[in-house]
């Protein structure tokens, strides 16, 4: 492991993917938004599937360029497969083939009220185009 990449920590966003560009542009645009604030050395983001990179390579690719601590963050609402399964398999099998490294992984967004502004900003908009 490269000592100039060890004490690093790298976030890395993970969303659901599909075939809609729209969903991976999303992804791409919230990792930019948090590269901007600075709070992260490394900033990634990646797919469970039909996009790319997928979790498992972005991870691969950390851990092979030495960086030594990662939080993986769902981009989901709420948990499910993908959260409590999908992810955290993912997760064990790169921690397994890179026991040197360590792996945090926050909770989906959840039940927050920071979402219900956003949940009332869009339903307040949607409300303008009744007629």
């Amino acid at each position: 492991m490269r000592d100039m990449e060890k004490d690093k920590i790298a976030l890395v966003l993970v969303g659901h993917g599909s075939v809609l560009a729209y969903n991976r542009e999303m992804i791409e645009a919230l990792a930019n938004m948090i590269k901007e604030r600075g709070v992260y050395d490394i900033v990634e983001h990646s797919f469970l599937q039909l996009n790319e990179p997928l979790l498992e390579d972005v991870l691969m690719g950390l851990a092979s360029n030495g960086v030594g601590k990662i939080v993986v963050s769902p981009v989901f609402i709420a948990k499910g497969v993908h959260t409590t399964s999908d992810i955290t398999e993912v997760i064990a099998k790169v921690k397994k083939k890179n026991p040197e490294i360590r792996i945090g992984y926050a909770e989906p967004f959840g039940a927050d009220p920071r979402i219900v502004d956003i949940l009332l900003d869009r339903a307040r908009e949607a409300a303008l185009q009744i007629e």
